[in-house]
């Protein structure tokens, strides 16, 4: 439950980064920004589910997949 929780929270603050605060400046931020909050949408409906092993398979994706992207396309606009 706990699990879940953080990963809602997350993707909750997802949604800000591509609606109300979205970076019109860096390519492509707003659709990062979408596909990680389904990304963390999907990992707490997994951990709600108590589906370990697709919580511990989706885990290793998530920082290289979904928040290093928009970290990297952002500094690459911004510095």
């Amino acid at each position: 439950e706990h699990f879940a929780g953080a990963a809602t929270r997350i993707a909750k603050v997802m949604k800000l980064a591509h609606d109300p605060w979205e970076d019109k400046e860096t390519p492509d931020f707003g659709k990062f920004a979408l596909e990680a909050e389904a990304a963390f949408t999907e990992l707490a409906k997994k951990a709600k589910a108590g589906d370990a092993e697709a919580v511990k398979a989706m885990g290793p994706t998530l920082q290289k997949q979904h928040c290093a992207r928009c970290h990297d396309a952002y500094e690459a606009v911004h510095g």
